[in-house]
């Protein structure tokens, strides 16, 4: 798993995940604060 912006070069048989963490929790915070709106908006 690569947490860093820096692209790795790993051999072919090596399964690489990118994960962006700032954007994994930017898309926390949105999905909390739409879950706290009053009701009707």
């Amino acid at each position: 798993m690569n947490f860093t912006t820096v692209p790795l070069n790993v051999p072919d048989n090596v399964y690489l995940e990118e994960f962006d963490m700032i954007t994994s929790i930017e898309k926390v915070a949105y999905f909390v604060k739409e879950n706290k709106q009053p009701a009707g908006k």
